[in-house]
């Protein structure tokens, strides 16, 4: 089999585990279902590590993969390239599905459907990674998306109906507009092909800059509503709220990720790549704050998880937009597009387990409300579930989200305010991170023991939401918000598989904050090797002399001191929520209508915006 092969096995593998999960449905005997889908299982998601071992060996020894589908010529046929960057976006996806499937084991669903969707996505997640042309992009975005609708479903809440069919909706109406930006991009360039497109652009820059311009501005628009960045993040909330616990894992940890990336690919074809930078990296500030402020209004845990995913976002798109502000070809363009990927991996890591933890322990006490539910390890333990397990996973995503050492977000979001010099920029993130330690105060109160005043509760197992206590003084009986969170949460069995995923989970954020400085320095690696600068260079200001891409140590007497002051600010800010008036305040924040208009007007507004931006320089 020739080298380039083992690219394709990559997308073969996982399509080959969900048709092997479809010829299960066809058969009678139910031990030979069971084989079938086993060994579709190991293709899908076991099989197709060993090519992507040997890819990375042959990636990391300088080596790139490309080419053009079927032997034709590069206008005509679908190309494809593999290579760092595209190293770094499969393994990101391909270590996060491993502990999402191991949990939906326990999950009371079509274990064969869910398969199915389940790696027909792993499949087309690969597929979008080594895409190089503009049209195969949109394919690629389109299946993403109607596996992701399907996903989100199997909840089958009202909810998580119409949460799909608002993601739908206004994904639709983005790939439309993304689809113009193909049609203006090709009309004045010739082709689809990244490397086509990157050769003819200059000429195309004096002849059309307007078209240009305005064809880049709707194809970055469209791909900015995946990646649920500010002003277009308002789909992802209730999405990732309402979809089945393993799903919201994936959707934050991987799906909302790879567009962004895939991004990349296409915005350094162009002159205006700095200015689309310095856009979206001002847009990941605001994202990181307005997202903590929104998920400190949440009374639904997993809403307020869902918020920090949008959060977090703007993290990880702050570097992203300054690696192209200051030149993605750079050292310093280097180092913070590691370190925006790094934290990417790490908080799809540690968000996946605060996921599965907090919703194993709201599905127990069939109870989502951080005001009213407390002891949520009794609720754990009379289902048949080991408390000590969820709460110790937990502990894990909530110390890494919170940057606390020596836990995986710690090293990432150290990195990213460390490397990013805009003081704007860095106010807005530390702000952000004082708001997340009071945000998981809030949200780990669910563990706390039980309350005097919740006796009655414990001994129906059936909390009273419709009791205003002391802590939820802003609840009415008839807002469909608190209905949904007086619903009872999809079954689950309590299988060692639960057990096993969070386990994983909580090991990978460990794993992360102590590995921290080799992955920082591999991914840099990668990351110079796709740009094509070797490993010659050195990242200024965050490499000593001696090494190119090693990350500073944060474990000093200063970077501990501004974490202790980020726990005590955290901790007034905590302090503050619990007066009556910040609390009526947030509690109308989160009740605030939103409607179906609005996420197209906001997306309308975000293409309008980038595109007068732009034109302004």
């Amino acid at each position: 089999m020739k080298t380039d092969d083992a690219v394709f096995l990559l997308i073969a593998l996982p399509l080959a585990g969900a048709a092997c999960v479809l010829m299960g449905i066809l058969l009678r005997s139910n031990r030979a279902k069971q084989v079938v889908s086993s060994i579709g299982s190991f293709l899908a998601l076991g099989a197709v590590w060993l090519p992507l071992a040997e890819l990375a060996r042959l990636v990391h020894a300088g080596q790139t993969f490309s080419g053009t589908i079927g032997g034709w010529i590069s206008d005509m046929g679908i190309q494809y390239q593999f290579d760092g960057l595209a190293l770094l976006v499969i393994a990101l996806g391909m270590v996060l599905a491993i502990p999402s499937w191991l949990y939906s084991r326990s999950l009371k669903i079509d274990h064969q459907v869910f398969d199915c969707i389940f790696y027909i996505q792993s499949g087309f997640l690969v597929a979008i990674a080594i895409t190089a042309d503009i049209f195969n992009l949109f394919v690629c975005l389109e299946v993403l998306g109607m596996t992701s609708y399907v996903l989100i479903v199997f909840s089958k809440k009202p909810q998580a109906y119409m949460a799909s069919l608002s993601y739908l909706l206004v994904s639709a109406a983005s790939m439309l507009i993304y689809l113009l930006g193909v049609y203006v991009i090709y009309n004045v360039t010739g082709s689809l092909s990244y490397t086509e497109i990157a050769v003819r652009i200059q000429q195309a820059e004096l002849l059309y800059r307007q078209e240009v311009v305005i064809g880049l501005a709707l194809m970055v628009s469209a791909i900015a509503l995946r990646v649920a960045v500010v002003p277009v993040y308002g789909w992802l909330p209730d999405a990732h709220a309402m979809a089945p616990h393993p799903v919201s894992a994936i959707l934050s940890g991987v799906l909302i990720k790879t567009p962004l990336f895939v991004l990349l690919r296409l915005v350094v074809l162009f002159p205006e790549q700095e200015l689309i930078g310095k856009a979206f990296a001002l847009c990941g500030g605001i994202t990181a704050l307005l997202g903590v402020l929104l998920a400190l209004s949440q009374s639904d845990a997993k809403l307020l998880l869902a918020y920090h995913s949008v959060s977090q976002i703007g993290f990880i798109v702050a570097a992203w937009g300054s690696s192209l502000a200051v030149g993605v070809g750079t050292p310093a363009g280097i180092a913070l597009m590691a370190a925006s990927f790094l934290h990417a991996l790490f908080h799809g890591v540690f968000k996946g387990v605060l996921f599965l933890s907090v919703g194993t322990a709201v599905s127990a006490a069939g109870n989502r409300n951080v005001y009213t539910l407390r002891g949520a390890g009794r609720y754990l333990a009379g289902n048949g579930i080991q408390p000590f397990v969820v709460l110790a996973s937990f502990g894990a995503g909530a110390l890494s989200i919170t940057a606390l050492p020596p836990w995986s977000g710690y090293f990432s979001k150290n990195l990213i305010v460390y490397l990013v010099r805009d003081p704007l920029l860095t106010g807005m993130l530390t702000l952000a991170s004082i708001g997340t330690v009071a945000s998981f105060m809030k949200l780990s109160r669910i563990f706390l023991p039980t309350r005097s005043t919740d006796a009655a509760d414990y001994s129906d197992n059936i909390p009273c939401l419709a009791t205003e206590s002391e802590d939820a003084p802003f609840l009415p009986e008839k807002s469909a918000h608190i209905k949904s969170l007086a619903e009872d949460e999809m079954d689950i069995q309590p299988t060692r598989n639960i057990l096993w995923a969070l386990a994983l989970g909580a090991v990978l954020c460990l794993a992360g904050g102590i590995l921290g400085s080799f992955l920082f320095k591999a991914s840099s690696e990668l990351l110079a090797l796709w740009i094509g600068r070797g490993s010659e260079l050195s990242v200024k200001g965050a490499v000593s002399p001696a090494g190119m891409h090693a990350a500073p140590s944060f474990y000093n007497g200063s970077v501990l001191i501004k974490t202790l002051l980020m726990l005590a600010w955290g901790s007034v800010v905590f302090g503050v929520l619990q007066f009556k008036l910040v609390q009526n305040i947030l509690h109308r924040i989160a009740m605030r209508h939103r409607t179906f208009s609005g996420l197209f007007l906001a997306f309308f507004a975000g293409a309008a915006g980038l595109v007068i931006f732009l034109f302004s320089f």
